[in-house]
């Protein structure tokens, strides 16, 4: 399957492909970089998590009624499963992706120190209006830097979804030429049968 996704100024072609969870477990795939779609350098280990709370730790907002219901999902998780996978990336992939990572980095240590200078700036009684604004304004943009770096890391990030017959792995996310060169081993591994 294959979608467009709007990037910053572009789209990004991306696939969807299915592969044999030994396949994906021992990285025997096509030497095609998942994101560039160019030759792989080598294989990227990703450990995807399966249960766990997710989202549900927003429950903390609903007062009691909330915080019971967490607790109820906090035991579950223990269940948890982690799939690790091995997938084919180049090293401009790997490079890209850390880039975001140290600006989505640095992005906090900057909403950290601005809060940080407010509250100093706050108990020496130094702190007027005009600094207040100066200091907010900084932390909010400091923080909404910091969120497009996550959501940036969030759409490069590769999906791995194991199916409930524990034999398939969806990749999502991926190239079209990776998709591609998946598919074209899927027909090679069948006609050799």
């Amino acid at each position: 399957m294959l979608e467009t996704v709007p990037g910053l100024g572009h789209t990004l072609p991306v696939a969807t492909v299915e592969v044999f969870v030994d396949d994906a477990v021992r990285g025997r795939l096509p030497r095609v970089c998942v994101k560039t779609g160019t030759a792989a350098d080598g294989k990227l280990r990703i450990d995807q998590e399966r249960g766990g709370v997710g989202f549900a730790g927003l429950l903390v907002f609903l007062g009691p009624i909330g915080w019971v219901v967490l607790a109820m999902l906090l035991v579950g998780a223990g269940r948890r499963e982690v799939l690790t996978v091995r997938l084919p990336y180049s090293e401009a992939a790997v490079d890209h992706e850390m880039g975001i990572r140290r600006l989505r980095f640095r992005s906090a240590l900057i909403v950290a120190g601005a809060v940080l200078g407010m509250v100093l700036v706050g108990v020496t009684g130094r702190m007027t209006p005009d600094r207040f604004d100066l200091c907010s304004f900084l932390v909010s943009m400091a923080a909404l830097f910091s969120a497009v770096q996550h959501v940036r890391l969030v759409r490069l990030r590769v999906g791995v979804d194991l199916d409930a017959s524990r034999r398939w792995v969806t990749l999502s996310g991926v190239h079209p030429e990776f998709a591609r060169a998946v598919e074209g081993q899927h027909a090679s591994d069948a006609a050799g049968r």
